[in-house]
């Protein structure tokens, strides 16, 4: 086992992005901070055995807020390298007990002014089991990120049990498709439909969609088909260490500057 948590010592060292790429044109929309933590013995850390330590100890809000800081940080460094109208998003995931913490907000407007990003360009995420554990607080708290002008998300979406009329209440920006559904599109036509339906159901709330865990060339054929714009997972990139970041974004940038037409 890992040593124990402190907030002295964050071992949560690096964030490891993971992109959102725009299907057709291919271009990166978004990179979602993942956690990394290379323990100097132990080698790299599973994040889901150091989270859960994290939450045992009640320093989940802590995490979540370095996140949150951390990539805001790097996101104008990772702007001015794939170009000034780039419109890059960094997305961050929240617990349900930072969500529920009366110093999100403030501490979402310290980030936002100390890095100096606009606040559309931030995506905070909560997972749909999340949003379910208090509705009134989901509403309340989203429509204040919505004022902030943060871009709101639902995570693992079709994965639980959330009401259309929660939804509607909820009203987030984006929906992300569970990648569960996603991962069975081709084998199971149920799942091919729920996909199908979420796809509609956002184009009536006027919500984007983002599908989770592309493996595989025929899944993005397929939500291709069914007008699934954007999508992230292993097919389209893996998490990145820093410089890999910086080396895919001079990549992608070289053939947007020479066609800025394509987007």
């Amino acid at each position: 086992m890992p040593r124990p948590l402190s907030v002295a010592r964050k071992p949560w060292e690096e964030t490891a992005p993971n992109c959102s790429i725009q299907i057709h044109p291919r271009e990166i929309v978004a990179f979602e901070a993942l956690l990394r933590w290379q323990h100097p013995e132990q080698g790299l850390i599973s994040p889901h055995e150091f989270l859960e330590a994290a939450e045992d100890t009640g320093l989940m809000a802590l995490v979540d807020q370095w996140v949150i800081r951390e990539a805001c940080r790097n996101l104008p460094l990772w702007e001015s390298i794939y170009g000034p109208s780039s419109q890059l998003q960094v997305v961050v995931n929240v617990s349900a007990r930072h969500f529920a913490n009366a110093q999100l907000l403030d501490g979402i407007k310290t980030c936002l002014r100390d890095a100096r990003v606009q606040p559309g360009t931030l995506q905070l995420a909560i997972t749909e089991s999340v949003a379910m554990v208090n509705p009134e607080l989901t509403i309340n708290v989203l429509s204040q990120l919505k004022r902030l002008d943060v871009t709101t998300t639902i995570d693992d979406f079709g994965s639980g049990n959330l009401s259309l009329p929660a939804l509607r209440q909820f009203a987030p920006n984006i929906l992300k498709i569970d990648r569960i559904l996603v991962a069975n599109m081709q084998a199971d036509r149920t799942a091919y439909d729920i996909v199908d339906l979420i796809l509609t159901l956002a184009r009536k709330l006027n919500c984007g969609v983002v599908a989770q865990g592309v493996e595989r060339s025929a899944q993005i054929d397929q939500l291709r088909t069914l007008g699934c714009n954007f999508a992230q997972g292993y097919f389209l990139s893996s998490p990145l260490d820093p410089e890999a970041t910086l080396q895919l974004l001079r990549d992608q940038a070289q053939p947007r500057r020479i066609s800025p037409s394509t987007r």
